[in-house]
């Protein structure tokens, strides 16, 4: 997912943060996105899930205006995955 919402930011204005939900300090975040990760965020705005939805993620930054800024959280476990 952040490879493909990497490649958005060619052409949209948005900053990406990823969190580490399996880090210590995260517990809220784990117990709430365990089975979604990887989640891409606006906020409390769920934009979705496992999957980059490009037209989801382009939709939501017409709706809030360029340089939104988009979030996405990834465990560990997730991160060795292609």
């Amino acid at each position: 997912m952040l490879r493909a919402l990497k490649a958005l930011q060619v052409t949209h204005d948005f900053d990406i943060e990823v969190i580490d939900i399996d880090a210590a300090g995260h517990a809220a975040l784990h117990s709430h996105y365990d089975e979604l990760v990887p989640v891409l965020l606006d906020g409390q705005t769920e934009i979705c899930h496992y999957h980059l939805d490009p037209g989801a993620v382009i939709g939501h930054l017409g709706v809030k205006g360029s340089g939104s800024a988009a979030k996405t959280l990834e465990s560990a476990r997730d991160r060795e995955t292609p």
